[in-house]
């Protein structure tokens, strides 16, 4: 009796090393470097810039949540990675770069994402880490987060001081603001460089007339339609 006690323990002790081993094996790491942009010209902080409408504008803040990364496996199937939220702010290096496991078994195919929280996570009520309510993009549970924060100046605000505040977020129908984006990678491919080019958002705004959006709403809605425009990869 005593020696199928040790012989099972041994069978156990295998088995649980070799999938601890073989867990280890079944992932590998993906880099997500973002790479905030006007133009071709690194964003920089209450730095000049124009804009193809000739409006001068500077940035003292830019802020968007990227959530809920997917990934093409083999056999028409994905790898979701849910709830997994990352707040990127343009001005803060450390928030530049994401690191996700992922399957071995992934193919070439593609990446996607959501741009924003979704209604699930909004409704969940204040968490913690990114998304913890003192990083100043959340709202209330009835309006949830704030998917891009994007705050500058401009001579063209007819405002005070000529600022110009677009906080894009709200995730109740009829005026939902989370949206999809994809990219394609490659089979090996272990990195991507997300370029966020700022001056396709600033470019179809006309600063004159639309220069502050603080609340949920159609308004909301249409900016978020343009906010996906700044996505691209290389």
């Amino acid at each position: 009796m005593i020696g199928n006690l040790k012989v099972i323990s041994s069978l156990w002790l295998f088995m649980f090393f070799n999938m601890s081993f073989f867990g280890q094996q079944l992932n590998e790491d993906f880099k997500i470097k973002i790479q905030p942009v006007f133009n071709e010209e690194t964003l920089q902080k209450k730095h000049w810039y124009i804009s193809e409408t000739g409006d001068s504008i500077q940035f003292n803040k830019v802020r968007f949540y990227i959530t809920d990364f997917k990934f093409d496996l083999a056999k028409n199937t994905q790898q979701e990675i849910i709830n997994n939220a990352v707040l990127v702010d343009a001005f803060d290096e450390k928030t530049l770069l994401k690191t996700l496991k992922i399957p071995l078994n992934r193919k070439g195919g593609g990446l996607q994402f959501s741009l924003g929280i979704s209604g699930d996570l909004s409704e969940s009520g204040a968490l913690s880490g990114d998304l913890d309510p003192t990083n100043g993009m959340y709202w209330a549970w009835q309006s949830g987060y704030i998917n891009m924060k994007i705050e500058g100046l401009s001579p063209s605000c007819p405002t005070r001081k000529n600022k110009f505040t677009f906080h894009i977020g709200g995730f109740q129908k009829p005026y939902p603001t989370i949206r999809s984006l994809s990219f394609p990678i490659k089979e090996n491919q272990k990195e991507i460089t997300l370029v966020v080019d700022v001056a396709t958002f600033l470019n179809e705004v006309d600063l004159k007339e639309n220069h502050s959006v603080m609340i949920p709403g159609e308004k909301a809605s249409k900016l978020a339609d343009l906010s996906v425009k700044m996505f691209d990869v290389k």
